[in-house]
């Protein structure tokens, strides 16, 4: 009787208002069993904001009592029973002289978001009304047009919900939006009790400062790791303190929050291990890969660091190509890509194509392209070539498409075939 009551309550709060009195509250369980039996002035609000009797706490309960006798019926929303189907020009219309959202932006936000195009009028106009209420701004609905497509009772929930968080302004919190109702208030629980410990304030705009952002876009990455505003703050402090003081860049930080689902301890050994190693740039993806895929990655930085030495890629083509400085810029300059591979590989595609192809140093810079492309591909066309009995005058063969290169060598045995028959 408890564990079906409990459900069913887990089923109605999408669409139930919750508020909450936090004493000593710690929200560290997702259950709603623990979550009432740790809220002894837990009330629930219908949509009419009406209270209702108080419920009681699960410390009290036994299996014979019917908790759900405390839940309310809650009539479906009334936008529901208006099928209406929403006038798009209307709709630009009402975003227009609403939210002050220019035609050509409100057409973005049909693009962007299909799911507008089958939602009813009536629930469009209250979502507009209560975007308006609470001071949202229209480049927020324009960068998030996903809000528009919630249902009007629990936006104003979420966002009720989201105000006692006390943002500096509400725009900066709207990604949160897309978490549970559920998810919202155990958030809200956690900022209540860290509020006062917290730098800043609040977790979102620690991180905004420390990585010198717009708290609004920490949150549009924090919104898909809300574990972020769960783990324990001096675990969160310390390992982000420890990948800036490593040097990590806060845009690869903040793009990569897995990282922080690891302790600090090894946090620091890893980016330790690859600093050692001679890593020249410092990622998250470091923090959390596989052993075996780190342990390959420092061995081609140390074989790298070999090569160069405490040169660049631009030093060791023009020795191995015999042109100054400005004219090996200028030659990778006509395939940039080629600056961001690998010295190993370039190594490696040189060494083939000097010592065993037989082709000049000219040949290589008219065709920098070849520098790029895999070791074995090319291998493997120039022996096919060889076979044939072509010896190709340019490089630029080899770096075609499989297509392209397939129609040349068929193009070359029909005009060998044709000599042959003269």
């Amino acid at each position: 009787m408890l564990r079906t009551a409990l459900k069913q309550i887990s089923r109605e709060i999408s669409r139930l208002q919750l508020v909450h009195q936090y004493p000593t509250l710690s929200c560290r369980s997702s259950a709603w069993g623990r979550f009432l039996a740790t809220s002894p002035k837990c009330l629930v609000f219908d949509r009419t904001e009406q209270k209702i009797p108080e419920i009681q706490t699960l410390s009290t309960l036994t299996d014979a009592d019917d908790l759900t006798s405390t839940i309310p019926f809650i009539h479906d929303d009334p936008c529901k029973l208006d099928n209406k189907r929403l006038n798009r020009q209307a709709a630009l219309q009402l975003l227009h002289d609403e939210l002050f959202i220019s035609k050509e932006a409100g057409e973005k936000i049909f693009a962007k978001e299909p799911k507008l195009r089958f939602i009813n009028k009536a629930n469009f106009s209250k979502v507009v009304e209560i975007i308006k209420t609470f001071k949202i701004e229209s480049p927020t609905v324009s960068e998030f047009p996903w809000i528009l497509a919630i249902p009007s009772y629990n936006l104003r929930a979420k966002l009720e919900t989201l105000s006692q968080m006390k943002p500096k302004k509400i725009d900066d919190f709207i990604p949160l939006l897309r978490a549970s109702n559920f998810r919202l208030v155990k958030i809200l629980c956690l900022m209540e009790n860290e509020r006062d410990i917290t730098p800043e304030g609040n977790r979102i705009y620690y991180l905004s400062k420390k990585l010198d952002m717009p708290p609004k876009t920490v949150c549009k990455y924090i919104a898909p790791r809300l574990f972020m505003l769960e783990i324990p703050l001096q675990t969160l402090i310390a390992s982000l303190d420890a990948m800036l003081e490593y040097g990590i860049s806060p845009n690869s930080i903040i793009r990569d929050l897995w990282a922080f689902r690891y302790n600090t301890q090894s946090i620091r050994e890893r980016l330790e291990r690859a600093r050692s190693a001679h890593k020249t740039k410092l990622m998250p993806w470091m923090i959390r890969c596989p052993e075996p895929i780190l342990q390959r990655s420092l061995r081609l930085a140390a074989d790298e660091k070999e090569i160069l030495g405490d040169n660049d890629v631009y030093d060791y083509l023009s020795e191995r190509l015999g042109y100054d400085i400005e004219t090996t810029k200028a030659i990778v300059s006509k395939h940039p890509a080629v600056a961001r591979v690998r010295v190993t590989k370039i190594k490696e595609i040189l060494d083939y194509l000097l010592n065993e192809a037989g082709f000049t140093r000219y040949d290589i810079a008219q065709v920098p392209r070849i520098l790029s492309h895999g070791l074995e591909t090319t291998r493997q066309r120039l022996e096919e070539l060889k076979s044939y009995g072509c010896r190709p005058t340019t490089l630029v063969i080899v770096c075609k498409s499989k297509r392209e290169y397939q129609k040349f060598v068929d193009k070359w045995l029909e005009t060998k075939r044709k000599i042959k028959m003269q």
